[in-house]
């Protein structure tokens, strides 16, 4: 009836929360969250703290691996090996960020591989007029990483999209120093990765290659990587 929510407080105690939604409602109510919603929910009550009876995971562990299987299954994502410390909150975050999409990537933020929970940590960088040899690589890559990551970042906040002429960029107003300084401007030009022995795989021999245009058979999630001593 008209007014009867208005003259009947009562009715405040028979709307639903999340604490009284039933498992499977609460599964749908958790699968429309972003993984940092996911993520204060398992730092919150028992409820979502704890793994669910015969499941071994918690709600919104599993409400992150049921839309990751969607991402994954579609072709959105691509494959990924999880850590064994890794949670599927973390895969979805990395999702989240763009970082999930198959081939090469374009003016990817900084902060999406810096940030607090990539799982990604620096092994080695250099100014792009730096040789890198491959001794460079062999003694920085952790032997046990399970992915490497390539990437060429961009100093000034140029994006791969801007059209240049002699080296700078033309018509494009670059960030201001405040904002370089604080990296939140800062992008990736170009960025691949993929698991370690296919990343650091040697493809050519050290006399069929001089650099240039070239070909390479060794092909993860779209890329082809190549290298030669």
């Amino acid at each position: 009836r008209h007014g009867e929510r208005e003259d009947d407080p009562t009715l405040d105690d028979q709307l639903p929360t999340l604490c009284t939604l039933g498992e499977d409602a609460l599964l749908l109510v958790l699968e429309m969250c972003d993984s940092v919603t996911l993520c204060a929910l398992a730092r919150s009550t028992s409820l979502f703290t704890r793994p669910a009876p015969g499941e071994g995971l918690s709600l919104p562990e599993r409400a992150a691996w049921a839309k990751l299987r969607r991402h994954f299954a579609s072709g959105a994502a691509r494959p990924y090996e999880k850590g064994a410390a890794e949670q599927h909150r973390q895969v979805l975050s990395l999702h989240e960020r763009g970082m999930l999409r198959p081939g090469v990537l374009h003016d990817v933020p900084l902060h999406a591989v810096e940030g607090a929970g990539s799982g990604w940590e620096v092994a080695y960088q250099a100014p792009y007029q730096h040789r890198t040899s491959d001794a460079d690589l062999d003694e920085a890559v952790p032997r046990d990483a399970r992915y490497v990551l390539l990437g060429a970042l961009s100093m000034t906040g140029a994006r791969s999209t801007d059209r240049y002429e002699r080296g700078q960029a033309v018509g494009v107003p670059l960030p201001d120093r405040e904002t370089l300084e604080d990296g939140s401007a800062l992008a990736f030009s170009l960025l691949a990765w993929g698991r370690r022995d296919t990343v650091l795989k040697a493809t050519h021999g050290e006399k069929e290659f001089e650099g240039g245009a070239t070909r390479s058979d060794n092909l993860e999630a779209g890329v082809h990587f190549y290298r030669w001593p």
